[in-house]
C-alpha cells in the first residue's frame, strides 16, 4: 500500500505560501514560459515608458555627418541613412507598438462584447447568423 505524504503533496500545490514575493516565485517555479512572458512583456512596457530617459539621443534628429555610422559608443545599434540613432529610434518606436497593440485589443473587445451581448439577448435568427459568421471566420 502507498503512502501520501499530505504535507509535502501541500506544499507542493503551494498551500503554505504566504507572501506575495512567496506566491510569485511559487508561480515562477510552476509556470516557467510564464513567467519568461512576464519579464519581456514587463522590459517592453518599462522601455516604452521610460524611453526619454533610456534612449541617449533624440530619435527623429538628423546629422548626415553620422550617415550609415557603425555602432559605437555615441550609437549603441548604429545609424541610418540620415544619421538617426537606431537604438533611440527603436526605444522610442516600443510606445507605438504599445498603443497600437492597446487599442486593437479594445476595438475587438468592444466589438466581441456587443455582438455576443446581443446575440444571446436576441437569440432566433441573429444569434444562429452570428454563430456562421464567426463560423466562415
Amino acid at each position: 500500500m502507498a503512502v501520501i505524504n499530505h504535507e509535502a503533496e501541500l506544499a507542493r500545490a503551494g498551500a503554505h505560501v504566504n507572501s506575495t514575493w512567496g506566491q510569485m516565485a511559487f508561480l515562477a517555479r510552476r509556470y516557467p514560459l510564464g513567467a519568461v512572458g512576464f519579464i519581456i512583456v514587463f522590459l517592453f512596457v518599462f522601455t516604452a515608458s521610460f524611453a526619454n530617459f533610456i534612449a541617449p539621443v533624440d530619435p527623429t534628429s538628423t546629422n548626415a555627418k553620422y550617415s550609415l555610422a557603425p555602432p559605437s559608443s555615441m550609437f549603441w545599434l548604429g545609424a541610418d541613412f540620415m544619421g538617426r540613432d537606431m537604438y533611440s529610434r527603436i526605444v522610442h518606436g516600443a510606445r507605438i507598438s504599445l498603443a497600437v497593440g492597446a487599442g486593437a485589443m479594445g476595438l475587438g473587445a468592444l466589438i466581441g462584447i456587443t455582438v455576443g451581448l446581443a446575440s444571446g439577448y436576441l437569440w432566433g435568427w441573429f444569434d444562429l447568423l452570428v454563430q456562421r459568421l464567426l463560423d466562415i471566420m
